[in-house]
């Protein structure tokens, strides 16, 4: 077997292991300021959410999710990939 064959087991169950373990569990929330209103205008704070894959055994994000709230959105918006 060549060297770089060899690898690609231990790749895999490195990338595996990432997804399961850390991805999963690695939620963020990003907050960007854009001048899209008229200059003076109230500012509207938009949450946007995507790619929740929830499940019903995942309690750390669905309290996550909860806590989301607390930011008082305007307008949420779900651009979809959910379970």
């Amino acid at each position: 077997m060549s060297p770089a064959r060899s690898t690609i087991p231990g790749t895999l169950a490195a990338g595996i292991g990432y997804a399961s373990l850390i991805e999963r569990n690695a939620f963020v929330v990003r907050e960007a300021t854009m001048p899209v209103l008229t200059p003076g205008s109230s500012p509207l704070k938009v949450l946007h959410l995507s790619d929740i894959h929830m499940r019903p055994t995942q309690r750390r994000k669905q309290a996550w999710l909860r806590e989301l709230a607390g930011l008082k959105p305007d307008l949420v918006v779900n651009t979809g990939d959910n379970l």
